[in-house]
Formats: C-alpha cells, structure tokens, sequence
C-alpha cells in the first residue's frame, strides 16, 4: 500500500463555504476520527479551525467547506445521553470509523453505530462506514465488518463501507467521494 497524495476532500468542493455541509464523525475512542481529522487538515493548509465545546470528547471543526462534528464515544458518556444535544440539526452526511483491528470491541461499535441509525434527526441520512486500519496485518476484513455489523438489514438510507488505512491515505478519497454523491442525490 502506497500513500496516496490525492485530496480527500475534492469532490466536496461542489459545496460553498456558506452553503457548506455539515457531517457527523462518530466510532469508539482509537479508532482513527481524529487521525483522520488531521489527515484531511494536512490537505487544506491553515483552513481547519478547532472549536471545542465544553465536552472534551466532541470537536466542531471546519476544513474547507464541510463542518465536522468529531464525537468520541470512548465511554465518557454515551451515546444516547449525550445525543440529546442539538448536534444533529443539519447534518447531510454520518462517517462511522471503525477499527478494524480491534476485535474485543467490534460488538460495542456495533452498538453506538445502530444507536446512531435510530436517532430520529439522523433517519435516511447517507451514512460511510470507515474499515481504518486496513494497513495493519490480521485485520477483519471489510466483508468480516460488513457481517459483524449486520449492514444488509439497513433500510431507508443509502451506506457504503470502505475499507481504508488513516496512516496511508488509502481509501479515504474513495469513500469521501461515495459520501459527497450520496449527499447530493438526497439534496
């Protein structure tokens, strides 16, 4: 696996600053949300700007023209409680990062991310799943994840999951472009 220098962001460049898109980024802690924060920042110099809330484990961050809400649901609160919170007006587009080489905890991701799929606000919003760290050797596949989380019963919303490396860069581009288009037949 090679690093790949393409700019994951690009296909989202159809949307304007003011118009912009709002996405919301959750997986368990150690999965890669924020090596892939950083990872999209490195591609846009100085445009990133940090706004931490009071909760130390949610970011807002701006790059380019997509609003990120960057959760971490690592066991300070959980999801359900946390939720309640006005974070989900607006969003377009859900990114789910999974890691792929933690099978102690492929069950509790599982549970926050069909958590996420009943979040009324959240209802028939195209939703990326991230399969990070596909760089690393004994990995579960993406068709092991694939089965693990139980994506042939989701109805009502378009969802792809792709398999990507956070440290190589690969895969991030494709899946970044699979969420843009899905975002903009729904608009």
């Amino acid at each position: 696996m090679g690093i790949s220098s393409s700019n994951p962001l690009a296909s989202f460049k159809k949307f304007s600053r003011e118009r912009g898109v709002k996405l919301f980024v959750a997986g368990l802690d150690a999965a890669g949300k924020t090596s892939m924060m950083y990872r999209l920042k490195n591609f846009q110099q100085n445009s990133a700007e940090f706004e931490y809330g009071v909760y130390n484990y949610c970011e807002n961050i701006w790059i380019q023209n997509i609003y990120f809400i960057n959760l971490d649901l690592g066991g300070v609160m959980r999801f359900k409680d946390l939720f309640q919170l006005s974070y989900q007006e607006n969003i377009k587009g859900i990114i789910f990062v999974v890691d792929s080489s933690d099978r102690d905890r492929i069950e509790d991701a599982k549970s926050d991310f069909q958590e996420i799929l009943r979040q009324e606000l959240l209802s028939g919003i195209p939703v990326l799943i991230l399969a990070n760290k596909q760089d690393l050797p004994g990995v579960m596949t993406v068709d092991e994840i694939k089965e693990k989380f139980e994506l042939f019963l989701i109805r009502g919303r378009s969802w792809y999951l792709q398999g990507c490396s956070m440290i190589t860069n690969n895969g991030l581009s494709e899946g970044l472009e699979w969420l843009s288009r899905a975002i903009q037949s729904d608009s």
